[in-house]
């Protein structure tokens, strides 16, 4: 049995949750809840320092960039090929702090029991926002939402953008909502339960 929607969200500000909403057997839906309970904790434990929500910085055009494209592409495929080392590394700096590798990678493994492998192309929409004070750079925000075996995963990543720097990834969502909730869903309610997600795509 598995859940119909699991919402995960982790934040270069210390931030981090979580939220399930499950249509399997009671004793599945608690144990699958203890599991992200538990890893929740872990991630919690280790909160850092705080630094302003790029999200709420003034939003600049809607312009896709091949650049970026290829960088969530990479990100996704490294997860994908089960490279977790590679796409761990592509976190900023804060965020590591915030998520210990050991418990990143263990979450990663369970996504993918969740999910099932992959099986529909990436795809991707930016919207670029001016850095928040205090912050240099671009913030670009790339909304994403796959096919996977076992339901459609979606959400967003914000890559900050500096000339001379590393890019970096500085926020993750990510949702997933499952085969049977995806088939029992009107057009109308599958729009509305992405809007409570913020799935774009």
């Amino acid at each position: 049995a598995y859940p119909a929607v699991v919402r995960r969200e982790i934040t270069d500000a210390g931030q981090f949750s979580m939220s399930i909403l499950c249509q399997a057997s009671k004793s599945a839906c608690e144990q699958l809840v203890a599991t992200f309970n538990q890893m929740n904790q872990a991630l919690l434990s280790n909160n850092a320092t705080t630094v302003e929500n790029p999200m709420r910085s003034e939003q600049q055009n809607n312009e896709n960039n091949p650049k970026i494209v290829a960088l969530t592409e990479n990100y996704k495929q490294l997860i994908h090929q089960q490279q977790f080392k590679q796409a761990y590394a592509l976190y900023s700096d804060t965020t590591k702090a915030i998520i210990p590798y050991a418990d990143w990678h263990q979450q990663q493994i369970e996504i993918r029991k969740l999910t099932g492998q992959h099986i529909g192309k990436l795809h991707q929409q930016m919207t670029w926002y001016t850095a928040p004070p205090g912050e240099t750079g671009q913030f670009v925000a790339v909304d994403y939402a796959q096919d996977y075996q076992q339901g459609q995963m979606c959400g967003y990543l914000i890559w900050k953008i500096e000339t001379g720097q590393p890019d970096i990834l500085v926020r993750v969502e990510d949702n997933f909502i499952a085969q049977a909730t995806l088939k029992a869903s009107s057009a109308t309610e599958l729009a509305s339960l992405k809007n409570q997600l913020h799935c774009k795509l």
